[in-house]
Parts: structure tokens; sequence; C-alpha cells
């Protein structure tokens, strides 16, 4: 069902993380690391959207050390972990946990595509009576958008492949098509012992932008 909308095809997934492997700068010579302006820049995603630029960004800064990246086989969108920080149960019911509410209906583990949330009716209040970021919970869209800022891992399942080079990429400025790419033999990637997801690494961290 996921990726029957129409932002999330797993071309514009390709495309989305083969951009923004590649480095930007300013014409000053700046490197660009706000993740708005690498969307915008390197023109993945929608930079009006919030999942694009952040997914782009975490890669970008893994492209900024020098790590080569290929995404995962099989490809796919998925939603790796959620983290429900930002959810409150009302008033009163303080020691419910609101990640119990949540079911995971289709995937498995760190591959996970759907989930419903709902309150069970013996605790006597439903969702819309819940809080997200201290705003009352009125649409479906407020829990979306505040796990999606908080990252909960919506990843394109890209692997770091290896040790950082010692020499990063050439930035580009915007506008610049990269050079040509260089493939990456799967045979290579497949004996590379520092092989992880990129869900998996610390790219929640906010300094990227």
């Amino acid at each position: 069902m996921h990726l029957i909308q129409r932002n999330n095809t797993l071309s514009a997934q390709v495309d989305l993380g083969g951009r923004a492997t590649i480095l930007r700068v300013r014409d000053d010579g700046q490197l660009i690391i706000d993740r708005d302006e690498l969307s915008r820049c390197s023109d993945f995603g929608n930079d009006r959207r919030n999942s694009d630029p952040t997914i782009g960004a975490a890669i970008n800064a893994f492209a900024r050390e020098g790590h080569k990246l290929t995404i995962e086989n099989p490809v796919g969108l998925y939603i790796d972990s959620v983290d429900w920080a930002p959810v409150h149960p009302p008033p009163g019911h303080d020691d419910d946990d609101p990640q119990e509410f949540w079911k995971w209906t289709r995937g498995r583990t760190g591959t996970f595509v759907r989930g419903e949330f709902e309150v069970p009716p013996e605790k006597g209040y439903v969702v819309g009576d819940m809080f997200v970021r201290n705003v009352p919970l009125e649409f479906g869209g407020q829990l979306a958008a505040a796990l999606v800022e908080d990252l909960i891992k919506i990843s394109i399942r890209a692997r770091v492949a290896g040790p950082p080079d010692i020499v990063p990429a050439e930035p580009r400025r915007c506008g610049d098509h990269p050079i040509s790419p260089q493939p990456f033999e799967l045979e290579e990637l497949e004996k590379t012992p520092e092989c992880k997801f990129l869900s998996e690494c610390d790219h929640e961290r906010d300094n990227h932008d």
C-alpha cells in the first residue's frame, strides 16, 4: 500500500539515494550541509517535505566522510523503527506507553512497511485524546509528521560499504553534474566486514544540518 502513494516509488528511492551522495559547495567554496539547501541544490526529492531532505542529508553526511554507499537488495522503502518520545497519553494516564498501542501489520523487523495505531477500549480514551508534541492529536498526519521529524528511520536501506576513503569525492557546485559513477562490484561489498545498513548507523545526529 505504501508504494501506491505517488511519492513512494522505487525509482524515486534510487534517484534520491544517488543524488544525495554528491557533495555540494556554494560559489564561495563552502561545503553545503544544510538538509533543505542540499535537497534544492542536488534536486533530490521535495524540499517542502520532511522525509526527503532528512534521508538525503543522512546519506550525504556519510558521503562527506568518504564512505561508499549502495542500496540494499532487495530495493525497498521501509520503516526501520519508531521513536515514541513526541507522543503522550492524556492526563491521568501517564503510565501508559503509546508504543503498546502500535501494531505492525506488514513486514518484519528492520523492513516494516505498515502499522496501525489504536488505543485499546479498556483504556477509557481514544487516540484523539492523546498529544503529539504537547498538541492535541486531531489528525493522523500529526502523528506521521512527528514520527518522521524524529527520524523513525524511514530509510532507503542504504549500506555503508566499508571504511571511508582517505580522500572523499570532490564537491561540486549546485547544478553541476557529477562525474560518471564508477561501478562497485557486488563481490567486493559482500566481503567487506564493515558493511552495515545506514539505518543501523548513528545518522539521527542533528548536527548534519
